[in-house]
């Protein structure tokens, strides 16, 4: 069904409700010694946000967000409100932050521009059509045929890896992290300047690395896991995926509903507000920025089908997730 023209996306800032309830590459070597350094490092969008298509990323004082209901546009709000206003009509995804710059993908080619905040100024840093990116204080990483990087005004780009079929990426410090298509959705660890590759988990589907844990859903089980890369420990949270943090809650999607995993005590977030939705509705996809939580939810109804984004406000009661 085709989505409807109007602006339906709805603002609101709840409390917290809680219902208790590739084939592998030549340069790629396996090995047991811990290849992530988890110092830190400045990233446009949280790694949980980017690998929910980075659709939503803020800073101190807007939250810029596709318009799922505009074609994507971009737009942007002043947090605690409900007002919202036009930035660009360029569908786009992948959306950072990095000082005055908001980097982003076109829906339409899926080439990298970037747009000067203060100036209103846009320009394109890569044309290729890009899998996926990643933008830090420094360089964008992205993959086209291979694993690349370039620097924040589109120029010295240089290939780190050599052609495969990769289809996820990620940086956390000084490491690269990324997926192949033909390899059983194995994570791969790699260097920022594309040396010491390494084997790091094999049947990872939506991987998130958050400093040195390692979130991801089973290939052949659907469980979510966190892996440790300090110990080189994973634990079993519960069946579910799309795994972010706030505090020490774990957060993930499981039968249409958004949980919450905190000091071994599973909850469900929202229950009450989902519940009194006549229509058919689907949990699309969440993001946290700052304090507070954006989920997008799909409505169908009446033969037409539209997107709805709630905030939450994760500092009011939030002991009720301890």
């Amino acid at each position: 069904m085709k989505k409807n023209n109007k602006i339906f996306v709805r603002l609101l800032y709840l409390s917290v409700l809680i219902t208790v309830s590739c084939s592998k590459q030549d340069a790629i070597e396996e090995s047991k010694e811990n290849p992530i350094d988890a110092s830190t490092v400045v990233i446009g969008n949280s790694s949980a946000n980017h690998a929910n298509g980075g659709k939503v990323c803020g800073d101190e004082k807007s939250i810029y967000f596709s318009n799922w209901n505009e074609d994507g546009y971009l737009y942007k709000m002043i947090p605690g409100t409900n007002e919202k206003e036009l930035v660009l009509e360029e569908p786009c995804y992948n959306i950072n932050i990095i000082e005055d710059y908001i980097y982003y993908q076109s829906e339409r080619d899926h080439s990298i521009l970037a747009y000067c905040i203060s100036s209103g100024e846009s320009k394109t840093l890569v044309k290729d059509v890009v899998e996926d990116m990643v933008v830090t204080s420094d360089a964008i990483y992205f993959i086209s045929n291979t694993i690349e990087k370039i620097d924040l005004e589109g120029k010295e780009r240089v290939q780190l890896l050599p052609e495969g079929e990769y289809f996820y990426l990620d940086v956390c410090g000084d490491n690269l992290f990324y997926t192949c298509i033909k390899d059983n959705v194995n994570l791969y660890t790699v260097s920022k300047e594309g040396k010491n590759s390494y084997l790091l988990l094999e049947g990872t589907k939506g991987s998130v690395v958050i400093e040195d844990k390692i979130f991801y859903t089973g290939v052949e089980d659907n469980m979510l896991y966190c892996y440790d890369a300090k110990d080189q420990t994973k634990k079993l949270i519960d069946m579910g995926y799309n795994a972010n943090t706030w505090n020490d809650n774990i957060y993930y999607i499981k039968n249409n509903y958004l949980c919450c995993y905190s000091n071994n005590i599973y909850t469900t977030i929202l229950q009450d507000y989902f519940e009194q939705i006549t229509d058919d509705y689907e949990l699309e996809a969440y993001y946290i920025v700052n304090d507070s939580m954006y989920i997008v939810y799909s409505v169908y109804g009446n033969g037409i089908e539209y997107e709805e984004m709630i905030a939450l406000n994760l500092t009011i009661d939030d002991t009720l997730l301890k």
